[in-house]
């Protein structure tokens, strides 16, 4: 589908992102896991000219757009060797909160916005913006991959799933969406990358340097690690 962008490490370990595998992002809270992905979301798009699939349960549309703007407004105007990249100061929540360093940038970054959301040699990114439940996600997700001709699928995150009758608890949510996420990979060649949240548990374990069992190590279900092809801890 496409490379990590400039991780050599990664493209050289795994040659980039596949279709038909689920990869899992894997953190602790506030560890970069949307960035992560959305900076993989942006190399698809611009460079390989591929149609993506996000589904933000988290921050939806708003704050995930705003992320992707951050990152195609550093894309076009900052040089990776000038000063300019740090005093450009045009990140996520400065377009969310509309607090722009000076006129000039604000218009700079609204040029790069039309361009992210136009350019005919940019695929096409489709936000899904619906009750996120393990009963229907599948089928809502199918519908923008469908009607996207997406390759590439971003869930942000799949703790977040919910359950429209209030059946089950959320370890037996996470039970029942992931092979279905998984076995939706293989069936439709589809790649998908979903961060998740390492447990508290195993959170404490590597702060005390202990090697502790990762089969367990994110929250809630040891589904997530059972059901992923590749997993990246972050």
């Amino acid at each position: 589908v496409c490379d990590f962008g400039e991780i050599d490490e990664l493209n050289e370990h795994y040659g980039g992102v596949y279709s038909s595998l689920l990869y899992t992002v894997l953190a602790p809270t506030k560890g970069g896991k949307s960035k992560f992905c959305a900076r993989i979301v942006h190399n698809a798009v611009v460079k390989e000219s591929r149609n993506v699939t996000v589904w933000a349960p988290e921050g939806g549309p708003l704050m995930w757009g705003a992320q992707l703007r951050a990152i195609h407004f550093d894309h076009t105007y900052a040089d990776p060797n000038s000063a300019q990249v740090v005093r450009f100061g045009v990140d996520q929540n400065a377009i969310m909160m509309n607090k722009y360093p000076s006129e000039e940038i604000k218009v700079q970054e609204s040029m790069s916005w039309q361009d992210l959301q136009s350019n005919p040699a940019y695929g096409n990114i489709d936000f899904v913006d619906l009750e996120f439940n393990v009963e229907t996600f599948i089928d809502n997700l199918d519908t923008s991959v469908k009607s996207n001709g997406s390759s590439l699928v971003v869930i942000d995150y799949m703790q977040l799933i919910g359950s429209s009758e209030g059946r089950l608890s959320k370890r037996e949510r996470l039970s029942e969406a992931y092979p279905k996420l998984l076995d939706y990979a293989k069936k439709n060649n589809v790649a998908i990358i979903s961060p998740a949240q390492y447990s508290q548990e195993a959170v404490k374990e590597m702060t005390r340097g202990a090697d502790g069992d990762q089969r367990t190590s994110a929250g809630e279900s040891a589904e997530i690690i059972r059901s992923s092809d590749v997993i990246f801890a972050l």
